[in-house]
């Protein structure tokens, strides 16, 4: 167990400027204190070491993680553009649809004003027959 010399602790805080007794009472705390749990230089240089190890390693898995995402993002862009370019065919069915129900809507429009026509027509017939008819009771 490595000891610390209070008294040339001491001497070298009141050298330093600090009055006597808290110089003494640092270097008696300092006397007192544990000194095997303070770490060494080579114990700091392994914890250096290590530390060193686990940035390498998460520079590692980051470059990994990002590779992956990279690919990841790719996949799902090249799929949006797949549904993208699927949609874009189905709208183009879907206009050419409403067109096609336009042009139908519009021939049954014409065909309801003919048919209205004829109906018109017919009606106006049977009235004059109706009325020559009834004229001929009437009258004869």
């Amino acid at each position: 167990m490595p000891l610390i010399d209070t008294l040339r602790l001491k001497t070298n805080l009141e050298l330093a400027g600090m009055d006597e007794r808290p110089a003494a009472a640092i270097a008696d705390a300092l006397g007192h204190a544990d000194v095997d749990q303070l770490a060494t230089k080579a114990d700091l240089a392994a914890v250096q070491a290590d530390l060193k190890a686990v940035e390498a390693a998460l520079k590692a898995d980051i470059e990994t993680i990002q590779t992956a995402l990279k690919a990841d993002i790719g996949t799902v862009q090249a799929n949006l553009k797949a549904v993208e370019t699927a949609l874009k065919a189905e709208i183009t069915i879907v206009k050419a649809d409403v067109t096609a129900l336009k042009a139908e809507i519009a021939d049954i429009k014409a065909d309801v004003k003919t048919l209205k026509a004829d109906f018109k027509k017919g009606v106006t017939i049977i009235i004059g027959v109706l009325l020559t008819i009834l004229v001929k009771l009437l009258f004869f």
